[in-house]
């Protein structure tokens, strides 16, 4: 008859523990939201102007403007083959079963059975 006591005693306290871990966790959530509202800005509050950069340099010469006048270079090869040899499947060759079982290279061999 001590154990109903005992049991009771131990059910308290893992609800008084999972009590505690809520308020734990609400408390730990709320200063981390008051603490990053409260926190000025990490970057600047505006955006510093911006100049060109041919501003700057205004008789800079780009690659652009240096080889404006460069001929256009064509490959020679071609993008894609314009032929290509026939070639064999490996079911066709008898390297890979066909779908019925046989195989060209196992014709006249006895295949064993299967469970």
């Amino acid at each position: 008859m001590i154990t109903k006591p005992i049991a009771a005693r131990t059910q308290l306290k893992g609800m008084i523990m999972k009590q505690i871990a809520r308020t734990l966790l609400v408390v730990s959530l709320a200063t981390t939201a008051v603490a990053a509202f409260a926190a000025p800005p990490s970057g600047p509050s505006s955006a510093q102007e911006t100049t060109s950069l041919w501003s700057e340099f205004p008789n800079m010469r780009t690659y652009a403007d240096s080889h404006r006048n460069d001929a256009i270079v064509v490959s020679g090869a071609p993008v894609f083959p314009s032929s290509a040899n026939e070639t064999t499947s490996l079911a066709e060759e008898g390297l890979v079963p066909r779908r019925d079982g046989g195989s060209k290279a196992y014709a006249g061999v006895a295949q064993p059975a299967r469970n």
